[in-house]
């Protein structure tokens, strides 16, 4: 156990680490949503709420005409606890992914695209979904390595980027977790950096003074690289 979590647990109550571990053990990004220039606020909320329940670490935003922005009455607290990077770069954001071994997939209704099923399992998935008006941008779908449609069997063509994202994610997510060798779960440096978030978060909401003591005696620790397992 880290210096970090020997003091976490000394100071943060303990059933809240617990339920930290608990969730922490479901937290994945093997696959993880970009979200290309969504207009509404409260989509993008909708989409940070599904990917807290699907266990989902992190959510990106690639902003053109239109800034991010969170709707907490939609995200009901979701936002606290999933990463959010944002971009204003289309070519940076996808850059950044495939140097993190990631592939580049796509949602649209292009007739060339395949069902969410045919991602493969063996790779992180990075997955584009287009703003609410005109779906996925023709640069985004040049640059995917492969585009999903969702079969539609309604009068309706479209689903709402929320739901489209929830869909995917939690098939593939289950098809993933079917092969029972956990590559899905986040890498030991990835978890110890969100339990860092997370406890960092809970101590300026506390508004408590040993909380504040364990932060600073925290941020010494990590200073002095006292980061052991």
């Amino acid at each position: 156990m880290t210096l970090f979590e020997r003091l976490a647990d000394r100071f943060v109550l303990g059933r809240r680490m617990e339920r930290f571990r608990e969730v922490l053990d479901q937290r994945t990004l093997w696959i993880v949503p970009v979200l290309e220039n969504i207009r509404k606020a409260h989509n993008a909320s909708a989409v940070v709420r599904t990917c807290d329940a699907l266990g989902v670490a992190a959510v990106h935003f690639v902003e053109y005409e239109n800034s991010f922005a969170l709707n907490p009455k939609i995200s009901k607290g979701a936002h606290d606890w999933v990463d959010q990077r944002a971009w204003t770069s289309l070519e940076e954001c996808l850059a950044w992914f495939r140097s993190q071994g990631y592939l580049i997939a796509g949602t649209t209704l292009h007739e060339t695209a395949v069902p969410p099923e045919a991602l493969p399992l063996d790779k992180p998935v990075a997955l584009i979904l287009g703003n609410e008006r005109f779906g996925l941008s023709e640069k985004a779908a040049a640059a995917c390595d492969c585009l999903v449609s969702l079969p539609m069997y309604g009068f309706v063509e479209s689903l709402n980027v929320s739901v489209a994202a929830a869909l995917v994610i939690d098939g593939h997510l289950r098809r993933v977790k079917a092969q029972g060798d956990g590559r899905w779960k986040l890498p030991q440096r990835e978890r110890k950096r969100i339990l860092r978030r997370w406890i960092f978060f809970c101590t300026r909401i506390g508004g408590l003074v040993q909380k504040m003591r364990l932060k600073k005696r925290i941020e010494a620790g990590i200073a002095a690289g006292d980061d052991e397992d």
